[in-house]
């Protein structure tokens, strides 16, 4: 009797009546889903289940189950750990250049097969050696050891240059169940290998330094040290409630100056607006009335004969001619020379007068030390934002103003706008515009015309 669930399995299969559909709807997912488990089972265990022996599969437990006990309790490792211990028993593909089976005989097929040498280009080597040794030698006949030693010097070259895994004889690599094939932490430092010098004596570094990523470039900024600027400024010693006389004039001298520049600031911009007071004084009807009158005296008098219009110059009229060009390049010329002779004559007088000019030296400065090695200026500040930081005023009391005794002095300055500036100073943040108050708009009442009340 036949089960729903066959059923349905014998219904999904379609018709195979012609050779089309035989090839075309055969059903292969039994086929790939037994491939499949037989490469699990290669890469788990090394071979297929089907082809290992009874012993290998299965095991005659004698001892029994012991009794459970919990200092003796095994503590399950983390399943990282386990996914990372787990190595494939699948040889590894080698990518080295094998010679062709071809060019080998069955012997040392299976020799290079088993131990990954390249047993006819090892022969080629040796017999060059054997040449070799029989050019240097001097009775020709090649001693064993001499042999022996340029082959054993030659594969230590080899070795170290290629850097080769080792391989037992069945042709598995020989891996550490935790660092792997590589045989190092993948997530250690870079070990420090030695320089690899190409064909052309050049680093290997520099072939495939366009394909190395880059490091990131540090700005110039970083290195640079900070400038020594104080966070809060000293003031000059005449702004002392007691100051010396010298010190108190010559803050006092500067800010008159500060203060002179900024009237004279505001005298140009004056100048500019400026125009004649009288015209203040002049009605709009007088203004007018002047041109009229002058317009109309000529009217007056008899009428005067009109003018020839003047001829328009064109620029045809303005062109030079030839001759016109010959006479200025001429001019021209003889100017150059006249230029240049009292260059010459110049330069004469100077040469004949070198010894009164030195005279005239040694008189006014005698003692004149040799010049002192200037020192480079600073480097101009980097402004931040679009706008200049603006310098405090100078703060600075009269002569009068001065206090006699500490009772009667007087808080002066702003401790909050001496940080602000120092701050600026030192571009911890960019200078702002004072921004004002804002002002708000007046609100007109209008009284409408029928509301009014005219009496």
């Amino acid at each position: 009797m036949t089960t729903p669930e066959s059923a349905a399995k014998k219904q999904s299969q379609p018709s195979r009546k012609g050779k089309r559909a035989w090839r075309k709807n055969v059903d292969l997912s039994t086929i790939e889903r037994s491939l499949v488990e037989i490469q699990g089972e290669k890469r788990h265990l090394g071979a297929p289940l089907h082809g290992q022996p009874a012993e290998a599969l299965f095991v005659i437990d004698k001892t029994g189950v012991p009794h459970p006990n919990a200092s003796h309790r095994k503590v399950p490792g983390l399943r990282i750990d386990q996914i990372l211990a787990s190595r494939s028993k699948t040889p590894a593909i080698s990518s080295r250049p094998r010679l062709e089976q071809s060019h080998l005989s069955s012997r040392n097929r299976n020799k290079s097969l088993l131990t990954g040498r390249n047993l006819k280009g090892e022969a080629l080597l040796v017999q060059k050696l054997v040449e070799k040794v029989k050019k240097t030698s001097k009775s020709g006949v090649v001693k064993k050891s001499d042999v022996f030693v340029k082959k054993r010097k030659t594969r230590s070259l080899i070795s170290g240059l290629c850097s080769t895994t080792s391989r037992t004889h069945s042709g598995v690599v020989d891996a550490d169940p935790v660092l792997g094939k590589r045989m190092r932490n993948p997530w250690d430092d870079a070990p420090d290998t030695p320089a690899v010098v190409g064909k052309n004596g050049l680093h290997q570094k520099e072939y495939v330094e366009s394909a190395l990523p880059q490091p990131v470039k540090k700005p110039k900024t970083i290195a640079a040290l900070p400038t020594a600027i104080a966070s809060v400024a000293i003031p000059d010693a005449g702004a002392s409630y007691n100051p010396s006389f010298d010190d108190h004039q010559a803050l006092l001298a500067k800010a008159v100056d500060e203060e002179q520049e900024r009237v004279n600031k505001i005298e140009q911009v004056k100048k500019k607006l400026w125009y004649p007071p009288e015209l203040d004084l002049l009605d709009d009807e007088t203004f007018f009335d002047d041109d009229d009158d002058d317009t109309e005296a000529p009217a007056a008098d008899e009428p005067e004969p009109a003018a020839p219009p003047a001829k328009q110059s064109t620029s045809a009229d303005n062109r030079k001619t030839r001759k016109d060009r010959i006479a200025a390049a001429k001019r021209t010329g003889r100017e150059r020379e006249l230029a240049k002779k009292r260059a010459e004559k110049q330069l004469f007088k100077d040469i004949n007068r070198v010894g009164d000019i030195r005279k005239e030296l040694g008189k006014t400065n005698p003692l004149s030390a040799p010049p002192a090695c200037t020192t480079a200026a600073p480097p101009k500040a980097h402004r931040l934002g679009p706008h200049k930081q603006k310098p405090r005023p100078v703060d600075v009391q009269l002569t009068d103003e001065l206090p006699d005794s500490l009772r009667q002095l007087k808080p002066e300055g702003n401790t909050f706008h001496d940080l602000f500036s120092s701050i600026q100073t030192r571009k911890l943040i960019e200078p702002r515009r004072r921004v004002g108050a804002k002002k708000k708009e007046k609100v007109k009442l209008f009284e409408s015309y029928d509301s009014k009340r005219f009496v």
